[in-house]
């Protein structure tokens, strides 16, 4: 796994990441697949939603779409959307793809 996304705003500091099984839960759950999540990112705030709550997984206790959608409305739209697609970006790299 790449090293995390720190999300900023948020008390402590939340990391964001996707190693190989998250991008496949991406792809499972939303039917995006790995090569397209960086355009999937700005499809619709919901699919933002389950990203995020996909990506925090990993490393911090996200127990739902809506507690991730409080986590986006405290650190801001525009620093989250950012943030995941740095994230994917890096996971798909690691995981041996092209650039997300």
């Amino acid at each position: 796994m790449t090293d995390p996304t720190i999300l900023e705003g948020t008390n402590p500091p939340l990391k964001l990441a996707f190693d190989f099984n998250r991008i496949c839960d991406i792809e499972e759950e939303l039917g995006i697949s790995g090569f397209d999540m960086s355009q999937a990112v700005l499809r619709n705030f919901r699919t933002l939603r389950s990203i995020v709550r996909i990506g925090l997984a990993e490393h911090n206790a996200v127990e739902d779409d809506k507690a991730a959608g409080r986590i986006i409305a405290v650190v801001g739209l525009e620093p989250v959307a950012k943030a995941v697609s740095k994230a994917l970006s890096d996971g798909v790299k690691a995981a041996g793809g092209a650039s997300a």
